[in-house]
């Protein structure tokens, strides 16, 4: 019960941080989604160095070349203007040149870098293009939104009637009772909000905002379950430890990570 009780008053921040990120402002939405970046980035470079001395240089420059990337496409999008993106080429030049200097496995240090930039930095960035060029804080939020409702979905029926396991080798406590309670809940989530927001119902249809919330849950469940097998790789039952009763901050953004460039390809073939 206390950690029920916990683990709501942890989500429910979280999704009011988020909620706040996405409409007040761009200085803000940078600020909050480069702080997930950097946290992301440390628990992540945190679990693939478990049983060794992390190498603190690389790891924070890790953390400031995801930052950078994130908002060199911030600057970009907001001026449309690509060459900001020039701004990520020294961290890209740095870091092999820096690890001539550091001893361990080489190519160990070279994956976990390269890893935790393209699966947290690259797709997390990737948001931008959602806030900036399609011009409409409805569709961000729309997606977070999904994501909460599928994964209050998939916890509430799954709790009650979970029998059938979803890929128990990855994560045992997943079961399809879950993954269609969360699909149920996220259509009727769809079809609310095309109701509720005039500008969703001018840009879509109704079979392709709900066709959306289907794909949202489909990606949300492959991003939690490729997160689980990273952890479960390292023998790790959370991430970390900094969201009390959900683990760590990559718990809470696995399901964000494939849902966003998912979302943009949707729309960009939709358009």
């Amino acid at each position: 019960m206390k950690n029920i009780v916990q683990r709501t008053i942890t989500g429910a921040v979280y999704v009011a941080l988020l909620v706040v990120a996405a409409i007040c402002g761009d200085a803000f939405f940078a600020i909050v989604f480069s702080f997930i970046l950097v946290a992301g980035i440390l628990e992540f470079s945190k679990l693939n160095y478990q049983g060794q001395k992390i190498p603190w240089l690389t790891v924070i420059m890790d953390s400031v070349g995801g930052v950078v990337l994130f908002l060199s496409l911030f600057a970009a999008c907001m001026s449309h203007n690509v060459h900001w993106l020039l701004c990520y080429v020294p961290y890209v030049l740095l870091r092999p040149i820096v690890q001539l200097y550091i001893k361990g496995n080489t190519i160990e240090s070279l994956k976990i870098s390269a890893m935790g930039q393209l699966y947290i930095a690259m797709l997390l960035s990737l948001l931008n293009f959602i806030y900036f060029e399609y011009g409409d804080i409805h569709l961000l939020l729309a997606s977070l939104i999904f994501i909460w409702v599928n994964d209050t979905g998939a916890f509430c029926i799954g709790s009650l009637t979970g029998k059938h396991r979803l890929f128990e080798r990855i994560s045992p406590k997943k079961t399809w009772e879950g993954f269609f309670g969360g699909l149920i809940f996220n259509i009727i989530a769809a079809l609310i909000s095309y109701g509720s927001f005039y500008d969703i119902s001018e840009c879509f249809s109704i079979l392709e905002w709900t066709s959306y919330s289907l794909f949202v849950t489909i990606f949300a469940t492959w991003g939690d379950l490729l997160e689980s097998l990273i952890k479960r790789s390292v023998g790790a039952k959370d991430s970390g430890h900094m969201l009390p009763g959900h683990g760590g901050v990559l718990d809470r953004i696995d399901s964000l990570l494939l849902v966003t460039p998912m979302t943009l390809l949707f729309f960009f073939l939709i358009s």
